[in-house]
């Protein structure tokens, strides 16, 4: 017995054997538990078709021949059905191969449906339930063949069920046996813990040497997860059933064993109490109490402030010994009392001052992290050292506003400026235009006049469209544009983009490549604003990309984000960051001899914002790639999806 106590391949041995027969003796149990509540030991004949098993076999049968059988036949557009789950129900509800045969009865006891064979012979004939579809309520009946036909779950039940009948008595004395071996496998394992062969005494191994109290605590949390997991575990058998909780019933035994077999070998080694962190939080304070009274003398020599503190705290303890003395070493003892109690309260009250002035700083601290710094913190009936403290972060909070409130005000006397100038001069240049207009229609006297004519109608028009962008940048940037989201479909928008800049893109000699990983993908989005977000961004790539390339347009859903990217290869060298290029009046070529504004990518940007998105770009090199990203809208009704498409993808007017 000693050898065996000492070999470690016994005890994995042992401990492995008890798992298995407690995980069979639990099987065997839940069996015996339910051949008891089906009465099958007071019945000397098997009867599959009286069973709790064929009874729970016929309510989820009903509900596949009602839900998944009877609706798809009588459903006009059968392409909206999932198609696995239909091949999967037609097959298991197949007259010819199946045991569960139906009839579906109207509420006037009309049979509207059935698969009901009058050749086969049947085991039960039973109402399976009601279930109700447009208003109209419908009875399943039953019909269960006999004897069974093989594959399906009825058969597949049946057969084990009867096998279970038939060794009905074999299983509850194979529990029985499996419970006493446990027990003695259990013992043994006791008995074991904490021996090494070769080693005298008690070892410890890795699982000894984790704290007792935190290694009980993750035992009892394991305990506990596993107990919520079990009330819920089921299978749609009984079988399943059994087999889910065996396993968790396993899994609980096995955290128990560990934690009794450790338990087993700490008492053995004494080392219970010891190998727990209550006990050392409790011996480190009793360390750093004796270490303190040691350097107490220490600490009186030190700085000058820390020497005021030390004195305070030893007038303190010395007048506490005093009036306790004086408590218990004088007969009228009410006075000393008062004065103790006296004490206690000015103690009291200097903690408190300190702590509310304490938790001012804290919270003064917090609101200048908010950006919440405008009102300045009263330092007056501070301390010397809080107040001092309190006096820097007013200086702090102070230079914070003034930073914010200047750029605020740059921001808004910049975007101010650009939007009256663009004011003032769209009426003097809405004149030019028409004069040119006017001059146009004349008598040309020589060809001189009709070439300085086209040259001011170009400037012009070039200045009109710097002066509506420089407006419309104005408002985005400011949001004052109405925006109303919808349900898109983003592919669509972008097919009929790409299809109006077709001319634009055979002009330019570049090839669209289009991609999507869906069908179709909405995103909740202004369909005016989106369109003239990308309408900017494919005006760039006409601008500037090079000839005889592609222009690559993906479209991805991944992760309840919409991305759609735009790449091309550049015609100049890009000698520019990605940043300064969403500036205001910053252009793609240095020379500035292109078509454009340069607020292109500002007005897309301010767009985005305003559809809760946001515009990225990227350069590599010659490759220059934009992406939007968009939240997919995923939780929007089907009311929002019926709307007019032709009107959400309409293009903004351009006058």
């Amino acid at each position: 017995m000693s050898k065996l106590v000492d070999n470690l391949c016994a005890k994995i041995s042992a401990l492995f054997l008890l798992l298995l027969l407690f995980a069979i003796c639990i099987a065997g149990m839940l069996t015996t538990l339910y051949l008891y509540e089906e009465n099958y030991y007071n019945l000397n004949q098997f009867n599959f078709y009286a069973s709790q098993s064929c009874r729970q076999l016929n309510r989820e049968y009903a509900v596949y021949a009602f839900e998944d059988y009877f609706l798809y036949e009588q459903a006009e557009d059968k392409s909206q059905w999932d198609t696995y789950q239909t091949a999967y129900v037609h097959d298991l509800l197949n007259p010819e191969t199946s045991n569960f045969l139906f009839d579906v009865v109207n509420e006037q006891k009309e049979i509207v449906f059935s698969t009901y064979d009058e050749n086969a012979t049947y085991g039960i004939t039973v109402a399976c339930g009601t279930y109700e579809s447009d208003g109209e309520q419908f009875t399943i009946i039953a019909h269960i063949r006999s004897p069974l036909l093989p594959g399906d779950d009825y058969y597949q039940t049946a057969y084990w069920l009867e096998k279970v009948f038939n060794n009905r008595y074999l299983i509850l004395w194979c529990s029985c046996i499996g419970l006493l071996l446990c027990l003695a496998l259990f013992i043994f394992l006791l008995t074991a813990a904490g021996h090494k062969r070769n080693v005298s005494g008690i070892s410890l191994n890795w699982q000894d040497k984790i704290p007792y109290d935190l290694y009980l605590c993750l035992a009892v949390w394991l305990e506990w997860m596993l107990l919520r997991i079990l009330p819920y575990y089921g299978g749609h058998s009984l079988w399943s059933t059994i087999v889910g909780v065996t396993l968790i019933a396993t899994a609980m035994m096995s955290v128990m064993a560990a934690a009794l077999l450790t338990t087993a070998t700490r008492l053995k080694s004494g080392v219970l109490v010891r190998n727990t962190i209550i006990y050392r939080i409790l011996h480190f304070i009793w360390f750093l109490l004796r270490k303190g009274a040691r350097s107490l003398g220490i600490m009186f020599g030190s700085l000058p402030v820390t020497g005021k503190w030390l004195l305070t705290t030893i007038l303190l303890f010395f007048a506490n010994f005093l009036l306790f003395l004086g408590v218990f070493h004088h007969r009228n003892n009410g006075l000393w009392l008062f004065l103790l109690l006296v004490m206690y309260l000015c103690i009291l009250r200097f903690g408190s001052i300190i702590t509310i002035q304490m938790h001012r700083l804290f919270d003064y601290c917090w609101r200048l992290a908010q950006g919440e710094g405008e009102e300045q913190l009263d330092v007056s009936g501070m301390y010397a050292p809080l107040r001092r403290h309190g006096e820097n972060l007013n200086n702090i909070g102070k230079g914070i506003s003034a930073a914010v409130e200047s750029s605020l005000k740059s921001e808004r006397l910049k975007t101010e400026l650009i939007t009256n100038v663009s004011h003032d001069i769209k009426t003097p240049l809405t004149s030019i235009i028409n004069y040119i207009d006017l001059l146009k229609k004349e008598p040309q006297t020589s060809q001189k006049t009709t070439e300085y004519l086209a040259v001011l109608e170009r400037q012009s028009a070039k200045l009109k469209k710097l002066t509506e962008d420089l407006i419309e940048a104005s408002k985005a940037s400011t949001g004052n544009i109405k925006v109303q989201l919808r349900r898109t479909n983003v592919n669509e928008l972008l097919q009929q983009t790409i299809a109006e800049y077709q001319d634009r893109f055979a002009a330019a000699h570049l090839e669209t490549v289009i991609s999507s990983n869906q069908d179709e993908i909405f995103i909740p989005a202004d369909g005016r604003l989106l369109w003239r977000v990308i309408d900017n961004l494919l005006n760039n790539v006409c601008k500037y990309s090079l000839s005889h390339t592609r222009v690559y347009f993906q479209v991805t859903s991944l992760q309840q984000k919409v991305y759609i990217s735009i790449k091309n290869i550049s015609r100049e060298p890009l000698n520019i960051s990605a940043d300064e290029l969403m500036e205001r009046f910053v252009r793609g070529d240095a020379s500035r001899n292109s078509e454009g504004s340069g607020l292109g990518l500002s007005i897309a940007r301010s767009l985005t914002e305003l559809q809760h998105g946001s515009l990225h770009l990227e350069i590599d090199g010659d490759l220059f790639k934009a992406q939007l990203v968009f939240d997919q809208a995923a939780n929007w009704t089907e009311d929002a999806a019926t709307q007019n498409l032709e009107e959400t993808l309409r293009p903004p007017n351009p006058q």
